[in-house]
């Protein structure tokens, strides 16, 4: 069997709750903005980076995937298209019919509710093609409808479709080559965004030209995990060890740093190719976390308390349920009590119900994937390492 890495779950799990606190303060601007720019949120930005977690799952996501196929044993992409619509895709259709359900019967309170952020309105009609757009993930739609974290997720099924094909490659190059090859996709993908205009707002959006972009974060994952070993022997010997967590915490933290200096140098910077820079400084700062948690004892430690694993186990269920919860609370009872209350009170229930789409939805799901790749064994291929 592979060997399961429990402190990149928790590492997950953390970033999925960055991302909720991003939402949470995202929701009414005017008050997340006292928070952002007040002397605390000058040093606690890490706290609501969400789109700096996006990245790192998308890293974590090369990383963990690409594990299997360096053990140097056949391979089978049917069962690893069935495991993989099932780890992801089931559990999300499930939930994305609660949220649709859930969003038709309290229709009568969604109003204008004033100082909400734009996807907060959660007024974009119900439509088949609509719907049909979340379920076959097919062309460039507005994420925003139903569940509005799922532009991500539009992006991970797609280039775990092709995975195996980017690892087929990466296993024939050494790592100067592969490292260029994701940069070539994001060099490829600013040009198609930025010469073929976008209907929505990047960088969430489900444009395919994005899904080229975020394939490199899933290239340099891969390559992380494939010179794993040799880069831990390495830093565990380095002085400067203790500097990895640091550095990566403040690429992850501060991701405008890339910008805001080369604007000082070159001037202006158009938007496509801001959303490359930050994202690639943004990954080298994923790298120095992941890196640190598989090279620091103490680090692995603290991601192997079990409150953090616990959040780690329920990672996905809260990253897909958190927007529901709060917009379906933000909605019933704005006006009747406190924002603040209403933000604590969507934070419980969020909790609550993850625990609960893990148990009956996530897991269910999951046995259901190795049950019937375990049933299509037939057409394993052998995929043989080339080069480092």
């Amino acid at each position: 069997m592979t060997r399961r890495y429990k402190e990149l779950d928790s590492l997950r799990g953390i970033a999925a709750i960055i991302v909720l606190l991003g939402h949470f303060l995202a929701l009414f601007p005017i008050l997340g903005k006292k928070v952002m720019y007040s002397t605390f949120g000058a040093y606690f930005s890490i706290l609501w980076q969400g789109h700096s977690a996006v990245i790192i799952f998308f890293v974590l996501s090369g990383f963990v995937l690409s594990l299997p196929f360096y053990k140097g044993t056949k391979f089978n992409y049917l069962k690893y298209l069935i495991k993989r619509v099932c780890r992801i895709y089931i559990p999300y259709i499930v939930i994305l019919f609660i949220a649709i359900g859930i969003k038709l019967g309290i229709h009568s309170k969604i109003g204008t509710i004033p100082g909400l952020v734009q996807w907060g309105s959660w007024n974009i009609e119900v439509s088949f093609d609509r719907v049909m757009d979340h379920i076959l993930f097919l062309r460039e739609f507005n994420s925003d409808a139903f569940i509005m974290v799922i532009w991500s997720l539009v992006h991970e099924m797609r280039i775990s479709i092709v995975f195996p094909l980017i690892i087929f490659l990466l296993l024939r190059v050494n790592w100067k080559v592969s490292i260029g090859i994701a940069m070539f996709l994001s060099v490829i993908g600013y040009l198609l965004m930025k010469n073929i205009p976008s209907e929505f707002n990047i960088p969430v959006s489900t444009n395919y030209f994005i899904t080229l972009h975020y394939s490199s974060m899933f290239i340099i994952g891969a390559l992380l995990a494939k010179n794993r070993e040799y880069l831990v022997s390495k830093i565990i010997n380095l002085k400067v060890k203790y500097l990895l967590l640091p550095l990566g915490l403040l690429f992850f933290s501060y991701p405008r740093i890339p910008f805001m200096l080369l604007s000082k140098l070159i001037g202006e910077i158009d938007y496509e190719l801001y959303l490359i820079i930050i994202d690639w400084y943004i990954c080298f700062g994923a790298v120095l976390i992941i890196l640190s948690a598989l090279s620091s004892k103490l680090f692995s430690k603290l991601l192997l308390i079990k409150p953090v694993q616990f959040i780690g186990e329920i990672s996905y269920s809260l990253y897909l349920v958190h927007p529901i919860v709060l917009l379906t609370t933000v909605h019933i009872f704005y006006g009747k009590i406190s924002v603040p209350l209403i933000l604590l009170i969507s934070f419980i229930f969020t909790m609550v119900v993850s625990v609960l789409c893990y148990k009956f939805i996530e897991i269910p799901s999951i046995k259901i994937g190795r049950k019937l790749a375990a049933e299509n064994s037939r057409g394993d291929i052998s995929l043989r390492k080339k080069a480092s």
